[in-house]
């Protein structure tokens, strides 16, 4: 199938020229998770590759459409051909009854019922090594799980998207900068638990969020022995100055920095040249 673009990606060049719309690009710190797509047991053409069979069938749903309904989203194509797939998910909710907006003109209120809030978030598919790379947002959870459903729902095809792990030695290595755990049970050496106990409460659980000024090498190695295998740790990970890890499940989500403007016709390129990127590197490293 041909490279097929929507107008979305070729914006109108009497809007970019207009002087209104010449935003200054700023950087925008933005969350990408990693995926490998894996084929289930299904019906497959031996003859061909499973990166063949995944471009024919994705280019095939969307040859005659511009976007398919899967649950309370839908995803539209930006950019597919027989190399990739780059695309958005589109969940449209309404005001909540309690908000009010108002314009920044004159400070009037604008009519609720003349508004729909439509969040978006974008991925990459890259066929030859059937990795994936979706930019994280809490507006649209589980967004892999729609892309299993389009696949599945439009083809024959049976997958499983599973996250990009790093090993126990990449961990080991890594200069954390921070840390986020909790317990299932609080620990009675912490005095403040204590003193809480003392106001008759019954603790659940504790969480701790640190920031650290520094830390030694053997120090993630020392956590991981300590606490991994501890039953009472409910969730454990680390971040530093680009990642989040989490070391129970060795995932890990991505921060990185995307050039944007307001005007969502020029963010197209950079969006998609930021996940194809990064996702290359987690490949190839």
């Amino acid at each position: 199938m041909a490279s097929s673009q929507l107008d979305l990606f070729n914006a109108n060049e009497e809007i970019i020229n207009n002087e209104d719309f010449n935003i200054v690009p700023r950087l925008y710190k933005k969350y990408i998770n990693f995926h490998k797509i894996l084929f289930e047991p299904c019906f497959l053409d031996k003859s061909k590759s499973e990166s063949d069979i995944l471009s024919e069938t994705i280019n095939g749903i969307f040859k005659d459409r511009q976007n398919v309904s899967v649950g309370d989203v839908f995803i539209q194509p930006l950019e597919v051909n027989a190399d990739y797939f780059f695309g958005c998910l589109h969940k449209i909710s309404e005001p909540d009854i309690l908000t009010a907006i108002k314009k920044t003109i004159d400070g009037s209120n604008v009519d609720m019922d003349e508004l729909i809030f439509e969040s978006i978030t974008f991925f990459y598919i890259d066929f030859s090594t059937l990795g994936l790379a979706v930019i994280k947002t809490q507006r649209i959870q589980s967004s892999t799980e729609y892309l299993v459903r389009l696949i599945e729902e439009n083809s024959l095809l049976h997958i499983n998207v599973v996250p990009f792990k790093k090993s126990d030695t990449e961990i080991k290595n890594i200069i954390a900068t921070g840390m986020n755990v909790s317990f299932y049970n609080a620990d009675k050496n912490f005095i403040s638990i204590e003193d809480l106990k003392s106001d008759d409460c019954e603790i659940d659980s504790l969480q701790l969020k640190i920031k650290f000024k520094k830390t030694t090498n053997s120090f993630v190695k020392n956590l991981i022995d300590k606490y991994k295998k501890n039953n009472t740790v409910k969730k454990l990970s680390i971040s530093t100055n680009t990642e989040d890890i989490d070391i129970l499940k060795n995932t890990f989500t991505r921060q990185v920095s995307i050039s944007l403007t307001k005007d969502f016709m020029k963010d197209l390129d950079s969006i998609m040249r930021s996940l194809r990127d990064e996702l290359l590197k987690i490949i190839n490293t």
